[in-house]
């Protein structure tokens, strides 16, 4: 239940209120060194981070976005079976520095947090974050130049069983190359 504060004039105060529990929540169950560079850094509020997530955190093979899915330059999606080969695939694409040090948005979906951070140190920490984040997880720079996402579903996944029937999709941007090679998009 949301209770709104009947002096407040902004729509978004009390979602934004339970946006800061969920990064005091998430940061709690983060890995020391990962949460300690979280902690010093700036959260997306609404309602910015609502067009955010639909803008970014949405993919499929046909690109990016919830309403009207666009393909970024390099833009590749894989499934795999198993969360190792997703984040193998990860570990494997390689972006330009300039990608590296530049500001993004992390989104940890499960936390409801989303945060500003450098894309390098983000996409380095993917794979730690996961377990907490266990939906998915993605960091987009702030142009929209460059992005990883990884999600988690259930399903069949013919090309790569897996006995659980949770397989996982990574989508990426912007990359200079590496990760396995897509015949999808």
């Amino acid at each position: 239940m949301i209770i709104r504060n009947p002096m407040s004039t902004d729509p978004n105060a009390s979602i934004n209120t339970l946006l800061v529990d969920g990064h005091t929540k998430y940061l709690r169950k983060v890995p020391k060194a990962l949460a300690a560079y979280l902690t010093g850094r700036p959260l997306v509020l609404e309602p910015e981070r609502t067009a955010l997530a639909q803008r970014w955190f949405f993919f499929g093979a046909g690109g990016v976005g919830l309403s009207a899915p666009v393909v970024p330059p390099g833009y590749r999606f894989e499934q795999f079976g198993f969360p190792e080969k997703a984040f193998a695939d990860v570990a494997g694409l390689r972006f330009d520095d300039a990608d590296d040090r530049a500001s993004a948005v992390m989104y940890p979906m499960q936390s409801w947090a989303m945060y500003r951070v450098e894309f390098g140190w983000a996409r380095a920490a993917l794979e730690g974050l996961y377990p907490i984040s266990k939906s998915g997880i993605g960091v987009v720079t702030d142009d929209g130049r460059a992005g990883v996402v990884v999600r988690r579903f259930a399903g069949n996944l013919p090309a790569d069983p897996n006995p659980s029937k949770l397989h996982f999709e990574v989508a990426a941007w912007g990359h200079a190359g590496g990760g396995a090679q897509s015949d999808a998009v």
